[in-house]
């Protein structure tokens, strides 16, 4: 289900939607020059997300996404976060982060990072079952996300 993350309205700035673009040379993040991920005024299709259960690592890395299209999402389990425009992931590396006047903080930005071994591709591409949609990468940690109830 596509949905926007509109920010706190604590901050004063009106609505801001969490809202990315496509990378072009001139337009990325500030460290690692991935997809820029910011805060907009403008709800748009630049501020579309979509939330993906996170693939089991081993025999069923595809099923579990398919499968639990149009679930809902229960809280406090590993999602993927994902830019319905431009089909990248919301990404978080510990190792990428800057010191500023409010203290560490950490960039974040649009980039899938997946595993590099493939599962299950063979025997689906065989079989004739394998589409464009089917998850045979698993998301990296750097990709998953929580929805934690307080």
């Amino acid at each position: 289900q596509p949905f926007h993350l509109k920010c706190n309205e604590a901050l004063g700035k009106g609505d801001l939607y969490l809202a990315s673009a496509q990378h072009t040379p001139h337009r990325g993040s500030r460290i690692t020059n991935h997809q820029a991920v910011f805060m907009s005024a403008v709800c748009d299709n630049n501020a579309v997300w979509i939330i993906h259960h996170v693939s089991d690592m081993g025999i069923k890395t595809g099923a579990t996404r398919l499968l639990s299209l149009g679930e809902s999402v229960p809280s406090n389990t590993p999602i993927v976060m994902l830019h319905r425009a431009t089909g990248q992931s919301l990404y978080c590396d510990d190792g990428i982060s800057e010191s500023t006047e409010f203290g560490l903080e950490y960039e974040v930005c649009a980039n899938s990072s997946k595993a590099p071994n493939k599962c299950e591709s063979l025997v689906a591409e065989a079989k004739g079952t394998m589409t464009a949609s089917t998850n045979v990468r698993a998301e990296l940690a750097s990709n998953q996300w929580m929805v934690a109830m307080a």
